[in-house]
């Protein structure tokens, strides 16, 4: 079957396929040799599909179909499903960040509480990054995440009052709580390259890359192990 990608859903599918070689580069090969003995068959593909859960906190309309059918193509499969937080927004808005997050405790809780052992990664986009530090913070997750154009908001758990407050009580929280591997995608605009990309790479928070820890095309920051930046244009 032929699936036609618009250009978001090309970004999004690129980010993901980072996202598995990440994931790859984080387990040792005697964890990767397992997993591979599990699932990999003889045609070449993966019989077992990652359960990815996007989390959708009031975040814009998305055709995560399009992206699922396009990575059923490839070796590794994907599985993507959307959490939609209800009333979040509306929440946030008529409230606060903290209000909107209480509300959906519930509904978090209901999928990751009971089913978190079947759940191979977590999506966020903008707001939802603090959804994320939530869940940790809550023991709820900390494992492989993939975060599209985070931004940061204050709340209980993320101190506030600035914009570095934010982004270095954000990474923080990521950090003491062992979430990753992360996968972060921003856009080039000069927006997102100031108010995401020079954050994450401020020296209060993942700091600069580390010399002479290189795989490939990727690098490691000095303070945050296993987290990757893609910039694409946007």
């Amino acid at each position: 079957m032929k699936v036609f990608l618009n250009y978001k859903s090309c970004l999004v599918v690129f980010l993901i396929r980072q996202f598995t070689l990440s994931l790859a580069a984080s387990y040792s090969s005697s964890e990767l040799a397992k997993s591979e003995e599990a699932s990999f068959n003889s045609n070449g593909s993966y019989d077992i599909k990652k359960r990815c859960i996007f989390i959708n906190a009031a975040n814009s309309d998305f055709n995560w179909g399009t992206v699922d059918a396009y990575l059923d193509n490839g070796i590794e499969k994907y599985s993507i499903q959307e959490l939609v937080l209800e009333n979040f927004g509306q929440i946030m808005q008529d409230d606060s960040f903290q209000a909107a997050l209480e509300h959906s405790e519930p509904q978090l809780r209901s999928v990751f509480a009971s089913q978190s052992t079947s759940i191979d990664a977590v999506i966020v986009a903008s707001k939802g990054v603090n959804v994320l530090t939530y869940l940790a913070s809550n023991n709820l997750w900390n494992g492989p995440s993939l975060l599209l154009s985070p931004i940061p908001n204050a709340c209980n758990h993320i101190q506030g009052g600035s914009w570095e407050n934010e982004w270095e009580s954000t990474v923080d929280a990521l950090l003491s709580h062992g979430v990753g591997p992360i996968v972060i995608g921003a856009g080039t605009s000069s927006d997102e390259q100031m108010f995401i990309v020079n954050m994450i790479y401020d020296e209060k928070n993942c700091g600069s890359l580390a010399k002479g820890k290189s795989s490939g095309d990727k690098r490691e920051f000095k303070r945050c192990p296993n987290w990757f930046v893609y910039s694409f244009p946007g």
